[in-house]
Formats: structure tokens, sequence, C-alpha cells
């Protein structure tokens, strides 16, 4: 195991021993399982991260920042205080690899300070996942400005384990789904694919090319989590689309989410914010739990009332404010949440509304805490005992995030970000 250092414009030897030394660019690398690549500042091309597994031994890249460099060996300061950009896309052909920016994303830093961004128009993804059990963090994702089979993370033929995880994205845009699922193991796969604290700005899909947020029905689904995300955009077919005919045990859980419809910002999701697909393809629904989230000034349908089948899909502890679109749960059971200007409490056993009343900090400025707290909801075991700032959830307040005086004074410091080993 060894540290080893790219900087782009580099001339010394090209061994990677140091900094004065180090690969001119991802290409020139020698990678070696068990290493640690470290990267700087500048300009770079893509890769294909292709190195043969051994083992569960990881490969890791990371963004070198003042405080993690490596050696001191040729380091300026400079090296570490800007972004690496890479012109292509990132694709994951081999198992267990860790790329890391270090830093952005998450509360108070949904659009800034990323240590990665990553820029591609591929038809194949900007982030391409061809290999189970590797984690992508801290990176800004851009893609095409206008419609295009271009997604944003593009799994595809995972075989057997399906484990994948995005943490503290920005996908600031691209032409069809920020994540889209295709030709996965037909057989009962394992692993969970988990998205966390990631924030969907824009993608372009519509009429022409047809795009949700998650595209999840070609062929067998994995387990996914959706938790502590941002999403400002819904269109096309719709938000979070879910078919797991292949196997209805497979689950969908989204919690602690934030989907919020900025001033001026067009939504267009026929088949809903959460839902599926019409059609005669068996397209099914079940397993979903919808627990803990936010919705702000949705003018959409929110639920889906069109499956082929569906079942087992559960909803409840959410807020909604200012809210027109169709809230009509349909094929969801849902119980405990709270409606502000968003229809009285559809239903609800134990729903609790009012008529008018702004709860946030300043949602404008993406601060989605709240300055009361709600009427208790239901208590909800692991893992949806916690919010995006990592308070645990004693009151239970309704929505996103649970009150907290604290919090509400003092903005949190941004989390640091998931360690796998």
């Amino acid at each position: 195991m060894a540290n080893k250092y790219i900087r782009a414009g580099a001339a010394g030897t090209g061994s990677g021993d140091n900094w004065t030394d180090a690969y001119a660019s991802l290409a020139a690398a020698t990678w070696t399982r068990g290493n640690t690549y470290y990267v700087a500042d500048g300009a770079y091309a893509g890769r294909d991260f292709n190195t043969a597994t051994s083992g569960t031994t990881t490969i890791t890249m990371k963004k070198a920042t003042a405080s993690d460099h490596g050696t001191e060996t040729g380091w300026v300061s400079t090296y570490g205080d800007g972004v690496a950009t890479f012109s292509s896309a990132f694709t994951l052909s081999t198992a267990y690899h860790i790329l890391d920016g270090i830093t952005g994303g998450g509360p108070g830093a949904w659009n800034s300070g990323f240590g990665f961004e990553v820029s591609s128009t591929s038809s194949s993804g900007i982030i391409q996942v061809a290999s189970a059990n590797n984690i992508v963090r801290h990176v800004k994702l851009i893609g095409a400005s206008t419609e295009s089979t271009n997604d944003a993370i593009y799994t595809s033929n995972l075989a057997g384990d399906n484990t994948f995880t995005l943490s503290y994205a920005w996908i600031s845009t691209c032409g069809r789904c920020p994540v889209f699922m295709d030709g996965h193991d037909s057989t009962a796969a394992t692993g969970e694919q988990i998205f966390e604290y990631v924030y969907v700005e824009d993608y372009h899909a519509g009429a022409s090319i047809h795009g949700e947020i998650l595209s999840a029905s070609q062929g067998n689904v994995p387990d996914m989590t959706f938790r502590y995300c941002l999403f400002e955009q819904v269109q096309s077919t719709g938000g979070i689309m879910w078919d797991n005919a292949s196997d209805h045990n497979k689950r969908c859980n989204l919690y602690g989410n934030v989907f919020y419809r900025p001033s001026g910002v067009g939504w267009t999701a026929p088949n809903g914010v959460i839902g599926g697909w019409t059609g005669g393809g068996g397209e099914d629904c079940y397993n979903m739990r919808v627990y803990h989230n936010t919705f702000i000034n949705i003018d959409v349908k929110v639920f889906f009332n069109a499956f082929t089948r569906a079942g087992n899909l559960l909803a409840g502890n959410n807020l909604f404010y200012n809210c027109s679109g169709q809230i009509e749960y349909n094929y969801f059971s849902s119980d405990y949440s709270h409606y502000i200007n968003s229809g009285g409490t559809n239903g609800e056993t134990n729903g609790t509304s009012a008529g008018s009343g702004d709860p946030f900090e300043d949602y404008v400025n993406r601060d989605f805490r709240v300055t009361a707290n709600t009427t208790a909801g239901a208590t909800l075991g692991a893992p949806y005992t916690t919010d995006m700032y990592g308070n645990t959830r004693t009151t239970l307040t309704r929505g996103a995030v649970e009150y907290s005086t604290g919090a509400d004074t003092t903005p949190p410091a941004v989390p640091t970000g998931v360690t796998i080993s």
C-alpha cells in the first residue's frame, strides 16, 4: 500500500512518488490495488477504472487538500485550494474503487465546494457503473444541456451484486436521467444502491427523449435508497419511477429528502413525483417507503395513480408546504403527515394541517430547517431515526428535518461523508 500523486503539468520523473515527480494525468498513472492516489487542482481527462480486483482491496482516488495531501515533498499550497476537473466520463468497470472529491455537497453546500467536477455528454453517462461495490462522493456532474441519452449515473449489466453508493453530489444538468438503470442481472441480485446528499438541479428529458430522476425498470432492480437528497427538478415522465416487476420483494426507501420547486421553475410530471410507468409491459410498484420527506411548492401530481399492479406502499411523517398539485394517495397507505396550504389532511386519520404559515428558516436559499416543531409523527424504526444533519428524531418532527433549537440558531457543519471498509 502506497500513496501516489497526480498533478496536471507535472514535469518531473513521472514516477508518481511525490508532487514533484507526480503523474501528469490519470492515463499516465500505474493503478495498483491498495494504493491511494492524490489528485491536485487542474484539468484532466476521465478514465475507465478497470484494474483487476484483488479480493476486496480498494483503489482510492481523492482530491488533495491543505490538510490531507500525503507527502510534503514538492507540495505547493495552490495544488489543493481549488478543483480537479475531468473533461470526460468516469467508467467503473471493476469493483472496489473510491472516487472522493473530499469537499462539497450536503446542507449548506448543496452547490458549492466540490473537489471533483466531471463533465461529459456521453450517451453512456457521466459516471458509468459497470461493476458493483464502488463509491463516488463529493463530485459535481455536468452533462448535456439538451435532450439526449446522457444520464448522470448510468448503471448497466451488474451481475449478482448491485452495490453502489453516490454521496454528496451535485447533478447540475444532464440530458436524460440523473439515475438510469439498464440490463441488470435477471437472477435474484444482492446488494443495495444508495444515493445520499445528492442535489438534482436540472435534467433535460422531455417529449422526444423521456426521462425521470430515477429510471428503475430495466431488468432486475436492486434494493435502492434515496436519503437526505434535494430535488429541484421533476419533468418528462416523472420523478422517482420504480418498477420491481422482476422481484416484488425488492424495496425502494425514500426518506429525509426535500422535493422543492423554486419559483419560476416549471415541473411536468404526468406520472407524478413518486410512482412508475403506464403501458402494457406489466409495470409494478411494490415495497416502497416514503417517510419524513418535505415537499415545497409542488404543482404536479405527487403520487402516481395508474399502476398495473401495486402493493405494500407506505408513506407518512411527511411535510407538505404550499402544494397545489394532486396529493391523493391512491395505492399508498399514508398517515401522520402535516399539510400547510396543501389541501387539508388529504384523508389521513392522524394528519394535521394549517391554512398558511412558512415553517422554514429560509427555503428559498435551501435552508429547510423548521422554526417550530410539528405535532409528533409516528414512531419509526431504523433507518428512519435520523435527519440530514445527523439529528436523532426524538420529537418526530414531520418532514425531512428534525426540529432542534440549536440547529435553528446555528447552521450545522457539512457532514463528512461515508467511510467504507
